[in-house]
């Protein structure tokens, strides 16, 4: 049991945590590399991302890349590999960027502003979008909720949609309610099947191979982005080595690395270390749980979003303080 005098003290560190300065945080609980991760930058977010998430502008995304530049050592994947196997120590203050899902504004709009500025990226793939085969699920019910003239009633065991559904309802519906939004995406008129060719929101192997001559590193984030904690152990293994090795095969790396969507909760970590043992081509593990430390993975802070009221330029710094603050009040 909580005693009261842990209570208040945990209520204290509370209410400090805010108002420590990052250059205090930075020393006072060292962290290094620090990882930061987004999954689209545009300056019109499209229609299958616009409802899920905001996502900065090119001149914000590169506001972020001026600070990281002034302030850290930015690093590609050779250094955190190497420093993962312990073959090398990590620079002072180094500093890291990926990118999750594989969307095709990785090519168009963050590609061109990292080879501006000489800095590298690691971009993790849902391997069953490559080429714009399939489509996300939660870009479906975006692109639902922006379409907006529709209604729908679907009963089932333990939910009951009401027509019309509500976006709250929509954001709440898991992989595993596909079909519901299948059905809600039809009663629409929403064609996925066009919206793909047409407007081609995935990277592409194509670019993907232009992209990895260039030096970018390409991981596996599963298939279809599932959130490994709903599946079973054997299924999470498959997720896992199906899509490192369709990446192993498109870019010819004999490793590559595995970032887990969403996170990495609810996955075995002996699982982890059985899965790369039997199968070579899987590098080292990211992961979201922001400045956590973990033996074996690399945690990452989610650096998507602008904040009203903090100016471009100091964005990243405020996410790396609120990370922090998470970091002491775990």
């Amino acid at each position: 049991m909580t005693t009261l005098p842990n209570r208040i003290a945990r209520k204290i560190k509370m209410l400090a945590a805010p108002r420590i300065p990052l250059g205090a945080y930075r020393r006072l609980v060292p962290r290094n590399p620090v990882g930061f991760f987004y999954h689209a930058v545009s300056d019109d977010p499209p229609p299958h991302i616009r409802h899920l998430y905001p996502i900065k502008s090119a001149a914000e995304f590169e506001a972020d890349l001026l600070w990281l530049k002034q302030h850290y050592t930015v690093i590609g994947y050779p250094e955190l590999a190497a420093h993962a196997h312990g073959e090398r120590a990590l620079p002072e203050k180094a500093a890291y960027l990926s990118f999750d899902d594989g969307f095709a504004e990785c090519y168009s709009v963050v590609r061109p502003l990292l080879l501006k500025h000489g800095l590298p990226g690691i971009f993790f793939l849902a391997t069953d979008w490559i080429d714009n085969t399939a489509m996300y699920y939660k870009s479906k019910v975006s692109l639902i909720m922006e379409h907006g003239n529709w209604r729908l009633e679907i009963d089932r065991d333990d939910k009951n949609l009401q027509s019309p559904i509500s976006n709250l309802d929509l954001l709440s519906l898991q992989q595993s309610d596909e079909p519901l939004i299948d059905a809600a995406c039809a009663e629409a008129g929403i064609d996925i099947a066009a919206y793909l060719q047409k407007r081609q929101p995935f990277l592409t192997g194509a670019q993907i191979r232009e992209m990895r001559a260039e030096g970018f590193i390409f991981g596996g984030h599963t298939r279809r982005h599932h959130k490994l904690s709903f599946l079973r152990p054997a299924e999470q293994a498959d997720e896992i080595v199906a899509s490192c090795r369709i990446v192993a095969e498109i870019t010819g790396d004999q490793r590559v690395p595995f970032a887990f969507p969403f996170s990495g909760d609810g996955v075995d970590r002996g699982m982890l270390a059985t899965l790369r043992d039997q199968h070579p081509f899987i590098g080292p593990i990211f992961d979201t749980q922001k400045l956590r430390r973990e033996p074996g993975i690399f945690h990452r802070i989610w650096a998507d979003k602008p904040v009203e009221g903090v100016v471009a330029r100091n964005n990243l710094a405020y996410w790396l303080k609120q990370a922090y603050v998470n970091e002491v009040n775990r």
